[in-house]
């Protein structure tokens, strides 16, 4: 992109200004003395020789405007509440007795056999 010229803040208000300046002529009312328009509020009416808006050339005055600034306060701080009583540990109660169990079946020798046709070798069951 061609930058022709340095553009500041301070020239745009003053062109700005100067660029309103010579176009409020324009902007404001004039009378209404045509001749298709009457004195009256009938036909051909027209506000009683009053004044009317002519042709409006609006022009947009650029502004800067700064971006807005978001401020959020810290978050808060969240401290662990006080403890409700202050006293002795609780007691520790005994541990319940050792239970004993029962010995485990004992284990018995299968030897080996045939299933649905199958071999099966001999195992401890």
């Amino acid at each position: 992109m061609l930058k022709l010229f340095h553009v500041n803040p301070r020239r745009t208000a003053v062109l700005a200004a100067i660029g309103a300046a010579l176009a409020l002529p324009l902007m404001v009312s004039t009378p209404a003395e045509a001749w298709w328009r009457g004195g009256g509020w009938g036909w051909g009416g027209g506000w009683h020789g009053g004044w009317h808006s002519g042709v409006s050339i609006g022009i947009g005055l650029p502004l800067y405007a700064p971006p807005p600034v978001y401020y959020a306060p810290p978050p808060p701080v969240y401290y662990a509440p006080p403890p409700a009583y202050y006293g002795p540990p609780p007691v520790v109660y005994q541990a319940p007795p050792r239970v004993v169990y029962a010995a485990p079946p004992a284990r018995v020798w299968v030897p080996g056999y045939w299933s649905r046709g199958l071999w099966v070798e001999g195992h401890w069951r």
